[in-house]
């Protein structure tokens, strides 16, 4: 009789129960172990189900995530091929070849030719950039068109779902700038309105020392009346 056979009946356990209790015993986990993580698994949340593309998507071509970006980028007037091409520059400037990248979201279908040329044809807005790339170095401006065609007259996070009505960094730091300038600006009156209130004390007391001295350089009569 094996040792197995002589713990079977010992303990009443049948060859499923003590193949499981000599597995337990060999990965260093027991019974209290596997209920504690049962009970956390089951307060875990459950994992997110993938979304079915609709009827209407699956006969463009589309799925949810691929539709979403083809709106972003007919609201920020710039195509696909723009963003390949100044992508291209961008990697091409940082040593990287285009046989090394790998291009997602290709237009494979006719069916965004509707949505390429209406795309084409809102990028035509005036542009806060144009003012700046003048300063700029020619290394900066290398893929700076696209990004030009972004900001003009849109909301880049907005485009996207993600309104930012905050300050920027930037108007921040002016806002800043402005309150010390009017800070050091009230400091300074201050300052001249304390020098003109020494200058009147320092003239009053200059003037009280010379009619002191006046009258005591007065000629007195008898007995120093």
């Amino acid at each position: 009789m094996t040792t197995d056979e002589v713990t079977r009946k010992k303990f009443g356990l049948t060859h499923d129960q003590l193949a499981r209790a000599k597995s337990l015993r060999q990965m260093g986990v027991t019974e209290d172990d596997l209920q504690i993580a049962a009970q956390i698994i089951a307060l875990m949340p459950p994992a997110p189900q993938k979304q079915s593309s609709s009827k209407s998507e699956l006969m463009l071509g589309y799925d949810s995530t691929r539709l979403n970006r083809e709106k972003a980028l007919k609201l920020l007037g710039v195509s696909e091929e723009q963003l390949d091409v100044e992508n291209g520059k961008i990697l091409g400037s940082l040593g990287i070849e285009g046989s090394q990248r790998k291009r997602s979201f290709r237009i494979t279908r006719s069916v965004s030719a509707p949505v390429l040329k209406a795309a084409n044809e809102g990028g035509k807005r005036a542009s806060w950039f144009s003012g700046r790339r003048s300063s700029a170095t020619p290394r900066s401006r290398r893929g700076s068109s696209v990004f030009e065609e972004v900001f003009k007259g849109w909301n880049c996070a907005a485009a996207f779902g993600a309104i930012e009505d905050g300050p920027s960094e930037m108007e921040i730091l002016q806002a800043e700038n402005e309150q010390v300038k009017y800070d050091l600006e009230m400091v300074r009156k201050k300052l001249r309105v304390m020098e003109e209130e020494n200058k009147r004390v320092r003239g009053e007391l200059e003037e009280r020392k010379r009619k002191e001295e006046e009258e005591n350089n007065k000629p007195k009569g008898w007995f120093g009346r």
